[in-house]
């Protein structure tokens, strides 16, 4: 069965520890945006701000009677509501709040106006104070519109933010006023002004139309007999019967193309169009055809006239159209037409009617047109004057009408607009003196710097992490290098706690001891560390790893944990194999580190072991808490420091091993400082690679493992160290510690 390809997640826990072990990281930005946030939002720095504001109800007008209606000027809300916008930044309108509210004594503009008197050549400070505050006025005040959710947009609300809460109320409240007092000021002097330009220009025209009737009078009475020869077309309706005939030319070039048309048809069955078109003057057919061309010209004339209606008579010409039709239909067999041929026939019959009947309008039109443009060209050079006379009476006293009802009109508006009835805006909501500033709004801004800082320490934490020189993932190890990644070891605190200080006494000592024993029963107890120990040999024993007898593990630096890895290895060895004996032996001589984590210095031992001298004296090996593991620490007092480790001792020294134990892990130094492993590790069967998560550089254990490789083939893998920081989701420490056991 084909394995699925696992894909790797990265969970909770693991982003949680990363913060955490970078926690520095992310709190040092928190903390100084919350601080910097802090000190911006004081009133010293920032200056607070104060907002009022005032709604003004724009009120529909009251109903009229419908004669009222047509000449009362009412404008509607909106255009009120537009007006008032926009006479909120007019300068009369700012002018007269700036000088009401004493705004130009306020500090600010006054302190602008004397630093920028020298930009601004030829205005003295009182015109720069006056630009300033209008400026402000223009670009703080807001005049915005509103209504009910579904109702039409009838209210204005004025508001304005300042630092001075005294002023920013009498500000608004001015401006309130002001609105209303000025909406009906301007009205009424808007219809005052309309009904003063009407009264002057219903003079000026009353004056030209007295002067026209005259004129007008006297070609009249000078030219009494003038008389205009009646027409069916005149001047009124010339540009009519035009449109009329350019149409029906339009339609008769289609018909002409639609009776084409129909004739190849009639050929292609084998009918000849002339026979069909005979019909046409056939008895049963020629009175019907004059008639429809009677009605065409009744048509034509009823339209351009008032005579009839031009309607009833085009239904008229339509059916008698359609009886002439069917008559030749009964006819087409008498000419020699098949029954089979008689619908097709009818149609062309149709199509040539309604062609004689465009061409009979084209000609009725073409005839009344010339008989206008023949009577035009011969009527005397008077009749035009007294038509140019007659229009300009008519036009002059058509202006003199407007400009009367348009004075009389703005007078009753303003009479309108200035009584009760014309109030239509009224104060909603009543400016109030703010009491709290509404910026800044510090609670909200210190949680965005927060937030920001955050985001900064979580950028921080990524980029650290990239450039992070240790490693941290066991694909990269294998990818990298190569080897197996045996295991991952977490943190084995427990252990690191037992080297610290020296005992100076037995008791000391005694203490050390039993302190020791504990921790290694709670190691063995199912703890998170055992169990990664207990996979690791489990995997060894699978693998074939563990035929081999004398493992020695081994690191490139110093601090890696390897003296504690060494020792968990070695009792989970012993607990795992209780039928063979498990030696772990320290031959780390300058820095031994398995003595101290036990408590034991060799002294507990029956004998003694002197590496140096190749001295073995009785039983050198101190018993551990299992039975079937014992510790081998060398007792030599001079060893420390020196090169006793070489090739000969540790043959020696294996040989004596070979007799007393069938496994043996060795605790070697790091193998970068000096060549002590280097020297063991050619004759031991297995090497084990000691890394310390999260902290090694990456180039260290390249280095020391290349070193290694370079002495002996014989490395069997890598142990991540402390991997539960970069790892915790290799290791379930939610639910189990090193006392074993759930976690309640």
């Amino acid at each position: 069965m084909e394995q699925l390809p696992m894909r790797e997640t990265v969970d909770l826990e693991t982003l949680l520890a990363t913060a955490w072990r970078r926690k520095f990281v992310m709190l040092v930005p928190v903390a100084l945006a919350a601080i910097t946030a802090w000190i911006v939002t004081l009133p010293q720095i920032m200056k607070p701000q104060y907002q009022c504001q005032s709604i003004l109800l724009v009120q529909p007008p009251p109903q009229l009677s419908f004669q009222l209606a047509g000449i009362v000027v009412n404008p509607s809300q909106t255009e009120q509501i537009i007006r008032i916008q926009s006479q909120i930044r007019s300068n009369e309108f700012l002018d007269r709040v700036i000088t009401q509210t004493r705004l130009r004594e306020a500090g600010p503009f006054r302190v602008w106006a004397r630093k920028n008197r020298s930009r601004y050549e030829g205005m003295t400070e009182d015109q720069l104070v006056d630009l300033r505050a209008k400026e402000f006025l223009r670009r703080s005040v807001i005049a915005s519109a509103s209504g009910e959710r579904s109702g039409p947009v009838n209210q204005v609300t004025i508001a304005l933010q300042m630092p001075d809460p005294d002023q920013v109320f009498a500000l608004v409240n001015n401006i309130t006023r002001s609105v209303i007092d000025a909406g009906k000021s301007d009205l009424s002097a808007e219809f005052q002004w309309t009904s003063a330009f009407s009264e002057v220009q219903r003079q000026e025209f009353r004056t030209r139309l007295d002067k026209a009737e005259k004129e007008l009078e006297d070609f009249l009475r000078q030219n009494a007999s003038l008389q205009a020869a009646p027409g069916l077309v005149g001047a009124t309706n010339v540009g009519m019967a035009q449109q009329l005939r350019d149409g029906a030319a339009a339609d008769l070039a289609t018909q002409e193309g639609e009776v084409d048309r129909l004739a190849r048809n009639l050929r292609q069955e084998g009918i000849d169009p002339g026979a069909a078109e005979r019909v046409l003057s056939a008895p049963e057919t020629a009175p019907g055809l004059a008639d429809a061309r009677t009605l065409e010209g009744a048509y034509i004339r009823q339209l351009l006239g008032s005579e009839g209606t031009a309607q009833g008579t085009a239904i008229q010409s339509s059916r008698k159209t359609e009886d002439v039709v069917q008559a030749g239909r009964a006819a087409l067999t008498s000419v020699g037409i098949k029954p089979e041929g008689t619908d097709r026939a009818a149609q062309y019959l149709s199509a040539l009617m309604r062609r004689d009947l465009l061409q009979t309008r084209i000609t009725a039109l073409d005839e009344a047109i010339g008989q206008y443009r023949g009577r035009v060209s011969a009527v005397p050079e008077a009749d035009l004057q007294l038509q140019r006379l007659q229009q300009e009476v008519a036009s002059n006293r058509s202006i003199l009408t407007a400009f009367e009802t348009q004075m009389v009109a703005s007078q009753i508006s303003a009479a309108y607009g200035s009584s009760k009835a014309g109030e239509k805006i009224s104060v909603l909501v009543p400016a109030q003196r703010p009491l709290d500033p509404v910026w800044p709004k510090r609670t909200p801004i210190i949680l965005l710097a927060v937030l920001a800082g955050l985001g900064l320490g979580i950028g921080g934490v990524t980029f650290l992490e990239k450039v992070d020189p240790s490693f941290r993932d066991v694909r990269e190890i294998e990818r990298r290098f190569g080897l197996q990644v045996l295991g991952t070891i977490p943190n084995m605190a427990a252990f690191g706690k037992l080297t610290r200080g020296v005992p100076r006494s037995q008791d000391e000592r005694a203490v050390r001891v039993a302190r020791a024993e504990r921790v290694m029963t709670r190691f063995l107890d199912n703890s998170p560390g055992y169990q990664e120990f207990r996979k690791l040999v489990l995997g060894l024993l699978r693998s074939g790893g563990l035929e081999s007898r004398r493992i020695m593990l081994t690191s490139a630096g110093r601090d890696e944990g390897k003296s504690v890895t060494s020792a968990c290895l070695a009792l989970a060895l012993a607990r795992e194999l209780p039928a063979e004996r498990v030696v772990l032996v320290d031959l780390d001589t300058r820095r031994p580190g398995l003595g101290p984590l036990f408590g034991l210095n060799g002294d507990e031992a029956v004998g003694k072991l002197i590496l140096g001298s190749q001295e073995w004296e009785g039983d050198p090996l101190s018993p551990l808490l299992l039975p079937n593991l014992k510790l081998l620490v060398p007792s030599d007092p001079e060893s420390s420091g020196r090169d006793v480790v070489t090739v000969d001792s540790v043959r020696w020294l294996l040989a004596k091993l070979g007799e007393v134990a069938d496994r043996v892990i060795i605790d070697s130094p790091p193998n970068l400082p000096v060549p002590d492993s280097i020297i063991i590790g050619p004759e031991v069967d297995a090497v084990i690679f000691v890394v310390k998560a999260g902290e090694t550089p990456r180039e260290t254990v390249r280095l020391g493992l290349e070193l290694q490789q370079r002495f002996g083939d014989n490395i069997v893998g890598i142990l991540l160290n402390d991997s539960a920081r970069v790892l915790p989701h290799h290791h379930a420490q939610a639910q189990y510690d090193l006392r074993g056991g759930r976690r309640a």
